[in-house]
């Protein structure tokens, strides 16, 4: 059965990869052998509408919410974060393996709590608290992911404000850096 690996980065700006690619050499062997662009978003491209419908390929109205917050009935003023187990559609993750494909779903946004996924595994994503909650599905995956890791496991990537201005190599520098201790700080070697 054949593989395919789709890696998806989030607002990540195509002419950065195309420019920083002779120091990417992981991605440089997918695109070398594989099929790779930039894919349009929708409308008002907010991640966490983005993605699930990326996944799900419907409109982002039977989601039910349009940014990483959303109401609770016809409240303005009670809000909450946007879970994975409001995606009420079918998506990748379940599509897939009725068909007999293997899944394994992996920071995609808004994957938190973890997706169970049959036959596959799910890693949460960004929007998980933190590693002391169940990050994956299935469960017992989680001990085996952060001891073979980096330690602390980074659920997100935190990078400067200037990240833009600065090199590539400096910002995957600021994020083995960044811990919990460190957020919003940059590294001296990045000033």
């Amino acid at each position: 059965m054949t593989r395919v690996p789709v890696v998806g980065l989030d607002a990540l700006s195509p002419e950065l990869v195309e420019r920083w690619l002779p120091d990417l050499p992981h991605m440089r062997h997918l695109m070398e052998r594989g099929i790779y662009g930039p894919l349009h978003s929708i409308i008002q491209p907010v991640t966490p509408v983005a993605w699930p419908t990326m996944i799900s390929g419907r409109d982002p109205s039977p989601l039910g919410y349009t940014d990483f917050v959303c109401r609770k009935g016809t409240s303005y003023t009670d809000l909450h974060l946007v879970h994975a187990r409001m995606t009420q559609v079918p998506t990748l993750a379940t599509l897939l393996p009725e068909a007999g494909r293997r899944v394994h779903l992996v920071s995609v946004p808004v994957s938190y709590p973890p997706i169970a996924i049959k036959d596959g595994v799910g890693v949460s994503c960004c929007m998980a608290p933190s590693t002391n909650r169940p990050i994956t599905a299935p469960a017992e995956l989680q001990q085996q992911l952060l001891q073979q890791t980096s330690a602390p496991f980074i659920l997100d990537a935190c990078v400067p404000e200037q990240a833009h201005t600065i090199g590539m190599r400096c910002c995957l520098r600021f994020v083995r850096w960044t811990g919990p201790a460190r957020a919003g700080r940059t590294p001296d070697s990045c000033r």
